[in-house]
């Protein structure tokens, strides 16, 4: 198993954003992807560098302007002194939450996260197992909008590149639903979309994320959203996993993008699943079963201190140790 790092993720540090009109700290800090970096390589694992893809990529499911709106708003705030908080905005375009805030490292940190899940994909298609450390994470961006910690979707950069290869189907299995991923994806058949993700009802983006969102069009019958209650635990987890195995089985896909969340894990600061470390091996197991080239990039999960821990466990499932 390769794992792609890019230290480029440490530009973006944003210090707040901000929840029913309160500043809160901010909750996808660099922490999250050095400490699974620092666990994974402890445990033996080949740290690769991300390499450089154009631009092009990014905009094959961002409109260009989004795009552009990202790098000028990035470019316009200030650096800040090195040992000081980074100045940080909020726009007033393409944004759906005041979760996602803009620092000058913003773009570049978005930028150098797709590049990781291109490597990663380009590594899955050359015949190696792969793992991206995407940071900022991607699940809740949209064709022209940021959300969730999210500006560029990561796993669905991915999957367009693989559609041109063939079959790509994206399981998401971060506590949130990827309302970005679906909606980039609810027209097409070529790229099916099955997450596994806490009610919406409840649980943030709210917006999307329900049974009855299937598809539109060509991509009817081509979505699949399995909502899950709070306090859901690993037998529970697994049956509906199991469902959403079928119906990725059914499409026959020849890849497939892993959206790797561990914001389910029960001790989690902003979700609400019951499910431990040793759980995560079971999940790995459950989908390195499906037999299909899997490309994972790493979405949500905001235990720090666990974050490596939880990675570990969902490796040794995958790769077959447990």
């Amino acid at each position: 198993m390769k794992v792609v790092y890019s230290p480029e993720h440490l530009e973006h540090q944003p210090e707040f954003e901000v929840i029913d009109g309160e500043h809160m700290d901010y909750a996808e800090k660099s922490a999250r992807i050095e400490v699974i970096k620092r666990d994974l390589e402890d445990g033996g694992y080949e740290i690769i560098p991300p390499r450089e893809f154009d631009d092009l990529l990014v905009s094959s499911v961002h409109f260009k302007r989004y795009v552009d709106y990202i790098k000028a708003q990035s470019d316009a705030v200030p650096v800040g002194d090195e040992d000081e908080p980074q100045p940080q905005r909020l726009t007033s375009t393409y944004i759906t939450d005041l979760g996602t805030p803009v620092t000058n490292g913003t773009f570049r940190a978005a930028r150098a996260a797709a590049n990781v899940a291109l490597t990663t994909m380009q590594e899955v298609v050359g015949g190696s197992e792969a793992y991206g450390l995407c940071r900022p994470p991607g699940h809740h961006a949209g064709p022209d909008q940021m959300g969730g910690y999210c500006y560029f979707n990561n796993s669905a950069i991915a999957a367009a590149e693989l559609a041109k290869e063939g079959r790509a189907a994206i399981l998401d299995i971060d506590f949130h639903h990827g309302n970005g991923t679906q909606e980039i994806f609810y027209d097409r058949s070529d790229v099916m979309y099955v997450s596994l993700h806490a009610d919406p009802d409840q649980y943030f983006p709210y917006i999307r994320g329900r049974e009855d969102e299937t598809g539109r069009g060509q991509g009817e019958g081509y979505n699949l959203n399995l909502p899950l209650s709070e306090d859901t635990d690993i037998t529970t987890y697994l049956q509906k996993l199991a469902i959403g195995l079928d119906r990725t089985s059914d499409f026959d896909p020849d890849y497939l993008v892993l959206s790797l969340g561990f914001d389910t894990y029960k001790r989690d600061p902003i979700a609400g699943f019951n499910i431990d470390i040793n759980d995560y091996s079971a999940i790995g197991k459950a989908i390195k079963s499906a037999e299909v080239p899997t490309v994972i990039i790493q979405e949500g999960g905001y235990c720090v201190p666990d974050l490596g821990k939880l990675a570990l466990s969902f490796l040794s499932g995958f790769e077959g140790e447990t």
